[in-house]
Order: C-alpha cells, then structure tokens, then sequence
C-alpha cells in the first residue's frame, strides 16, 4: 500500500513499489492529465509536478514519491489559484496558464 498526496487528495493505492506513478494515474486514480507518449522520459506528455517540479511520470516509481505533493493538470487551476492568493469562488473559474493555452 502506497499513501499519494495527488492534487491535494490523500489516497491510497494498493500497487508494486516499481510501478510507474503515470500508470497508478492514469488505472488506479482515473486521471487522465498525465498521457502516455514515448514511455522513455523523452517527450514529457505525462509530465506532474512532484512537490513543484517537473518530473516525467512514466519512469517514476510509485513508490518514491510516496506523501509527496503531486499536481497533475487537473490540479493546475487550484494550485494556481492558491499561488495568487484567489478567493475559492475564483479558484473554481480560474484556469492555469497552461490550461488556457489549451482552451
């Protein structure tokens, strides 16, 4: 059993320490920011955040950023928001950069 700190949630995840966290992401927690592209570290589609930095999810090993702070993209607008000191009712309406370059 493995205890994440993903986007501000606590959970628990029954999964090998050897894992990569993007598959306990992606399978165990239905998060579909992080994406799998060339399992190789090299093209940063499943790129988190791990306690502000980027780090590339599908060589990650669960088990190494256990009680972590991990931020997916679906955590980017509250994380965002927090950063610039936003009420929570703009929190809810704000999106990351990242996100609006997306829009």
């Amino acid at each position: 059993m493995v205890t994440l700190n993903v986007n501000g949630v606590r959970r628990e995840v029954q999964a090998p320490d050897d894992t990569p966290l993007l598959y306990v992401l992606r399978n165990d927690l239905q998060l579909i920011g992080p994406q799998f592209g060339c399992g190789l570290a090299q093209c940063g589609a499943c790129s988190v955040l791990i306690e502000g930095k980027e780090v590339r999810s599908c060589v990650t090993p669960v088990a190494s950023v256990a009680n972590q702070e991990i931020t997916t993209l679906e955590g980017l607008p509250a994380r965002w928001a927090k950063q610039k000191g936003l009420s929570a009712d703009e929190a809810k309406s704000t999106l990351h950069p990242v996100q609006q370059a997306w829009n």
